[in-house]
């Protein structure tokens, strides 16, 4: 007896589609929204280095500075100030005048910084003004010079928001 299956009338088997890509399960929008968040905090993170980088600059020249600071004191005091001047104008692009002078720039300096533990309106900021003219200034350097890092660790740049006497300007 033959068995010749091609003569009944039988349906063919149909097979469910294949399942789509689209709508993604739950767990894959989980897993999207994390890589979004990661990359979004990494941005940041980023941001904020590179805005703060002037700073480790300034830190590395000022270290430099205090290598040099066994030789003359005049010049020390204008590369404190000239580096000063150089970190306000990074931070403050738009809100520092480069030509500022005298007292004008030590009220600037504190109130850009309000926490320091020694203002620089007081005597040992007062170096900064006249001991770079002076023959021989008598200048506690170590202290300016631990002074000048203070103010470029703790200063408000352009994208902090100001605090103390002149926050509302």
């Amino acid at each position: 007896m033959e068995n010749n299956f091609s003569d009944l009338p039988l349906a063919d088997i149909h097979l469910p589609e294949a399942p789509g890509y689209w709508p993604l399960a739950p767990g894959w929008w989980i897993l999207l929204g994390l890589i979004v968040l990661i990359g979004l905090l990494v941005f940041i993170w980023h941001k904020r280095k590179q805005r703060d980088r002037y700073r480790h600059k300034a830190l590395i020249e000022l270290q430099k500075i205090k290598l040099e600071s066994t030789q003359d004191t005049a010049t020390v005091l204008q590369a404190l100030s000239l580096l000063l001047k150089r970190v306000a104008l990074s931070a403050q692009p738009k809100n520092f005048n480069p030509s500022i002078k005298g007292q004008d720039w030590l009220n600037w300096l504190d109130d850009n910084c309000p926490k320091l533990t020694t203002p620089f309106n007081s005597e040992l900021g007062q170096a900064l003004i006249v001991g770079q003219y002076q023959k021989s200034p008598d200048v506690k350097i170590d202290a300016l010079i631990t002074l000048t890092e203070e103010w470029i660790k703790k200063h408000k740049n352009q994208w902090q928001k100001k605090s103390g006497k002149n926050s509302h300007v």
